[in-house]
């Protein structure tokens, strides 16, 4: 089963639930302005990565003001699938106050391919996207490692192959990487629509440490019976 990495929620074909998996390593030489040794570094990150929770949020900078979305992601790795809790806006009717924005919330399961168990509130272009990121080295325009994070650019006609699905524009993703795993996902582009960047941070589950004090009294204890 293929390890769910990022799930990303999509609303009216501008917001997209992603489940992510990273990179093949490339020995060629290819591109000089990809450097295949951090991705092959930031891979063995993702290999053994298994967050618990994403926090995601979305923005949306259009010509009619900025749009917002927030999405919390608990991973059910045993599934295959994840619950999301999303808060999300949309531009509307214009309403008697003046306002235009339209604010949606609720929750929804998502499986592992990203089907959606049910349509959001109605909404009509509502549609689940997966993206399948596969840093190809010799599809990308540049890969560069810096402060632990992997920053790679994808031109437009590379973006359905690298990231699983087709943007009329140049992605930038940036991946930050931590002890536990992978910190960070962002993609960013600019979109008809305007500017989008969603960014991903995610949650570990770390096992409770045994009390020394306790474990030495049982210790004693064991030992005096």
């Amino acid at each position: 089963m293929k390890k769910i990495i990022a799930l990303i929620l999509a609303v009216s074909c501008v917001f997209a639930l992603a489940s992510c998996k990273f990179f093949k390593k490339d020995k060629g030489e290819g591109n000089k302005n990809v450097d295949r040794e951090a991705v092959a570094t930031v891979q063995a990150k993702l290999d053994a990565s298994s967050p618990e929770t994403a926090n995601i949020t979305v923005d949306l900078d259009a010509e009619l003001g900025e749009l917002k979305g927030s999405y919390m992601v608990t991973y059910d790795m045993e599934n295959g699938n994840a619950s999301v809790e999303y808060t999300y806006e949309q531009f509307g009717e214009i309403a008697a106050d003046g306002s235009f924005k339209q604010t949606f919330e609720g929750s929804v399961l998502v499986s592992k391919d990203g089907t959606l168990s049910e349509e959001i509130d109605g909404v009509g272009a509502v549609e689940a996207l997966t993206f399948d990121i596969n840093l190809d080295a010799d599809k990308l325009e540049s890969a560069t490692f810096n402060a632990g994070m992997l920053t790679v650019k994808v031109k437009a006609e590379n973006t359905k192959s690298v990231i699983g699905v087709a943007i009329a524009a140049e992605v930038e993703v940036m991946i930050t990487v931590s002890e536990t795993g992978i910190a960070s996902v962002t993609i960013a582009y600019n979109s008809a629509a305007g500017a989008i960047e969603i960014v991903a941070t995610y949650t570990y589950y770390v096992a409770p440490e045994e009390d020394e004090e306790g474990a030495e009294e049982g210790a004693e204890e064991g030992a005096t019976e």
